[in-house]
């Protein structure tokens, strides 16, 4: 029961999430406005708004007008429910929130960037701050002087260029790792993450799937979790 729990947790929050990202993109509020159809714009009734269930209920498709939206909505709802129930039963007190914050800090970079090709600065910064204030008081985050400076120097200088250059939203991204991991581990993230975006650049070309441009932050956060399986486990 406990698990069900967890999971349907887990689920709600990845509906909530998704619909953060999209507004934050359209400068939309997530708190006032209720949830409507993007193709026809009724407004959806709460029924239609059940984590996974409506979902395969509805065939992916609107209640009014029958048009289909993204499968990926109920797939992060599955994803998340079962990392609710992984956090859970194996992180306690507030490492259990640390964690907490930084998955939510590698989901919103992750599918803002995969679906708008942006990076909510002032969210990825408040999160981070979060984490690494939690980990360095209470759950034992080596923080080194110098990777700190570097941190702020890159956010600092590079924050106020963020909209007019590409590639930007990258390097404040992967300046946080510049914090959690020692400079001799940061050649390999980055190595990992070109060879997966090089090998999912070669398969859209075969495909024939035109595409404008390849987000790399996915790319930095697939290497991570890489990383940290097979190399730092």
């Amino acid at each position: 029961m406990l698990n069900i729990m967890l999971f349907c947790i887990g689920a709600c929050l990845a509906s909530f999430f998704n619909v953060v990202i999209e507004r934050i993109h359209y400068n939309q509020s997530f708190f006032i406005q209720r949830s409507k159809c993007n193709h026809c714009q009724q407004i959806l009734p709460f029924y239609c708004l059940c984590p996974i269930l409506s979902a395969l209920i509805l065939k992916h498709r609107c209640l009014f007008c029958y048009s289909r939206f993204p499968y990926y909505y109920t797939l992060t709802e599955i994803i998340w429910g079962f990392l609710m129930i992984y956090i859970y039963h194996h992180y306690y007190s507030v490492e259990l929130l640390w964690i907490f914050i930084f998955s939510c800090l590698m989901y919103f970079s992750f599918m803002a960037d995969l679906l708008y090709y942006e990076l909510y600065t002032w969210l990825f910064i408040c999160l981070s701050l979060c984490f690494l204030l939690i980990g360095f008081i209470y759950c034992h985050l080596e923080l080194n002087l110098s990777q700190l400076v570097i941190y702020l120097l890159i956010v600092t200088l590079l924050y106020p260029f963020y909209k007019h250059s590409l590639g930007v939203g990258d390097i404040i991204f992967f300046a946080l790792y510049v914090i959690i991991y020692p400079f001799a581990y940061l050649p390999l993230i980055v190595f990992i993450a070109t060879l997966l975006g090089l090998v999912t650049y070669c398969l859209l070309h075969i495909y024939n799937y035109q595409i404008k441009f390849l987000p790399f932050i996915p790319f930095l956060i697939t290497s991570e979790l890489c990383f940290e399986i097979f190399f730092h486990a």
